[in-house]
C-alpha cells in the first residue's frame, strides 16, 4: 500500500513552486522530505493532503488514482505551526478532535489514553495546552493525529522550533508509528534529522525532487555534502 505524488507541479500567485516533484510513502516506511527553506516542502505537502490542487501530475492511493475526500480518510496531518485550543488540557484536546470527527465515545477515550500512553505523556494529561512547552504541545498533537489511527501521517517541519531533547522524542515517536506499520513523511531542512530518521529521503531543490536516497545505499560522501552540492552551496 502506498501514497504517490507524480510529476506534481504547481503555481502559486506567479511563482511555480512545484515544477516536477514525484515520490512514494509506503506503510511501515519513514520518508524524509529534505530541502532547503523554500524549496517547495510545505507546497508539496499541502498538495498532497488536498489542501491545494495540483496544475497537472497525479496523486496515487494504492496506485489508483484518488480524490481528496478519500485521500484525506487515509492520513492525519501535523505542522509545526498547528493552532490549539488553549485552555482545553492535553487528554480534552485529543478527545474533543476524535469526537468532531464522528469517533464513537468509547473508542475515542480509548484511543486518547493508548496514545498519551504510548508517547509517554500521560503526566500532561490534565494539563491545560496553553502550559505545555513547545515539545509537549507538539507530541500531543501528534498523539490526535496517531488516535485516528489512519495508514499514514504526514508531518510538515514538526521539530523546526524544537530542541534536540524534544526532536529526539518525537523521533521515537515516529520510529514506533512506523513500527505499528504506519507510512509516514516527514519535511524537514535538518539533514541529521533526515539521516537519523528515514528508510528513504527525497530532496528538494527549487521545487523539484532531484534525488532519491535509500536507507544503506545513502551517497558515498557525507549527506550534508551531498545536500549541499544539491543547493549549490558546494562543488
Amino acid at each position: 500500500m502506498s501514497i504517490s505524488l507524480k510529476n506534481i507541479q504547481k503555481t502559486i500567485e506567479g511563482t511555480q513552486a512545484c515544477k516536477d516533484v514525484s515520490l512514494d510513502i509506503k506503510k511501515g516506511e519513514i520518508v524524509a522530505l529534505l530541502g532547503a527553506n523554500g524549496a517547495g516542502k510545505t507546497t508539496t505537502i499541502r498538495t498532497l493532503i488536498g489542501l491545494l490542487k495540483p496544475d497537472s501530475g497525479n496523486i496515487l492511493l494504492n496506485n489508483n488514482k484518488t480524490n481528496s475526500l478519500e485521500l484525506r480518510q487515509s492520513l492525519a496531518y501535523v505542522h509545526a505551526d498547528a493552532g490549539t485550543y488553549k485552555r482545553l488540557t492535553a487528554k480534552e484536546h485529543i478527545l474533543f478532535s476524535l469526537r468532531a470527527e464522528g469517533l464513537a465515545e468509547k473508542e475515542a477515550i480509548r484511543q486518547t489514553k493508548k496514545y498519551l500512553k504510548a508517547l509517554n505523556i500521560e503526566q500532561y494529561s490534565e494539563k491545560r495546552m496553553e502550559t505545555l512547552s513547545t515539545g509537549n504541545k507538539q507530541r500531543v498533537l501528534i498523539a490526535r493525529a496517531l488516535a485516528r489511527n489512519t495508514d499514514y501521517l504526514i508531518l510538515d517541519e514538526p521539530t523546526a522550533t524544537l530542541d534536540l531533547v524534544a526532536t529526539t522524542k518525537i523521533i521515537e515517536d515516529l520510529n514506533q508509528a512506523k513500527i505499528e506499520g504506519r507510512g509516514i513523511l516527514i519535511s524537514t531542512h535538518q539533514v541529521w534529522i533526515a539521516e537519523k530518521i528515514a528508510d528513504s529521503i527525497v530532496v528538494l531543490s527549487d521545487g523539484k525532487s532531484v534525488a532519491n536516497w535509500k536507507k544503506n545505499k545513502w551517497p558515498e560522501e557525507s549527506l550534508s555534502k551531498s545536500f549541499l552540492k544539491i543547493a549549490g552551496v558546494q562543488q
